[in-house]
């Protein structure tokens, strides 16, 4: 994988950046996606009662205001952090219990938040950031004692196949070229409960979710979106071509395609008391 200094820019400079017409309607198919399933786990890793969350990178905010209407965190603090805060300010005034945060993880972590949170989620962040075990390490230094954290990435088993659809090739493409251009790691979250050994964390734990990529469904349509905005630069520096790319987008809405999308790994653990 690239180093830090070879990346030409960073997520969401100019890719998947907020200001992009498509952006929120992405972030939207995301969480239909995904939410489902991140909610799930974090009812049964056990929501702390009166307790503060810090959810990373948390994008539309959807995890966070799930977090604060939850019955366990109706007295707790929910601390939603992201580098770009474009959509998130205004579930300050519609949920007393969330503060947002600006804040870029990859430069340093705040004083005020360190050991003051007895849970904390980020979802498909650290796979976009070169430096993410530095940021790990910074997560994990905001436990609280007892304090769990629940890290979720994207994990794509297909990619040892030797599937040769239209779909294949252009994830393949779409992988190579992220990972050039700002340092995405699609394979990265297989490592981390050895990370969540080594920083002495307890109660580790992992699971795998893939979901179903068919016609329309939410994850086919993430792809899509995904794919529309960096068309330009797949095509243009030959990682696809415009031909195979068009067939992968037909797939999407044939009522007969079916596949499973890019999964979701997400590994757990508790700070020692």
């Amino acid at each position: 994988m690239m180093n830090l200094e070879e990346n030409v820019e960073r997520y969401g400079d100019s890719y998947f950046t907020k200001t992009h017409t498509n952006e929120a309607q992405r972030l939207k198919m995301l969480a239909q996606t995904f939410d489902p399933m991140t909610r799930l786990q974090l009812k049964t890793r056990g929501l702390p009662w009166g307790g503060r969350c810090l959810d990373v990178g948390a994008g539309n905010g959807s995890i966070s205001v799930w977090l604060s209407e939850q019955a366990e965190l109706a007295t707790g603090q929910i601390f939603a952090l992201d580098r770009d805060v474009r959509g998130l300010k205004e579930l300050t005034e519609q949920h007393s219990n969330i503060q947002v945060i600006e804040h870029d993880l990859t430069t340093t972590m705040p004083d005020n938040l360190i050991g003051k949170f007895d849970l904390i989620h980020a979802r498909f962040v650290l796979m976009h950031l070169p430096e993410r075990i530095i940021v790990l390490e910074r997560l994990i230094s905001c436990l609280k004692p007892g304090g769990v954290i629940m890290i979720s990435d994207s994990i794509d088993f297909n990619l040892e196949t030797t599937s040769t659809s239209p779909y294949r090739k252009v994830m393949d493409a779409c992988y190579s070229m992220l990972n050039v251009t700002f340092g995405l790691d699609i394979q990265w979250s297989r490592s981390m409960p050895h990370h969540f050994r080594q920083a002495g964390l307890q109660a580790i734990g992992a699971e795998v979710y893939f979901p179903s990529l068919d016609a329309l469904s939410p994850a086919a349509r993430f792809w899509k979106l995904t794919w529309d905005q960096i068309y330009d630069q797949m095509v243009r520096q030959n990682y696809i071509d415009a031909v195979t790319l068009a067939q992968a987008e037909r797939a999407f809405i044939d009522s007969n395609y079916w596949e499973l999308s890019a999964g979701m790994l997400t590994a757990w653990g508790r700070r020692s008391l």
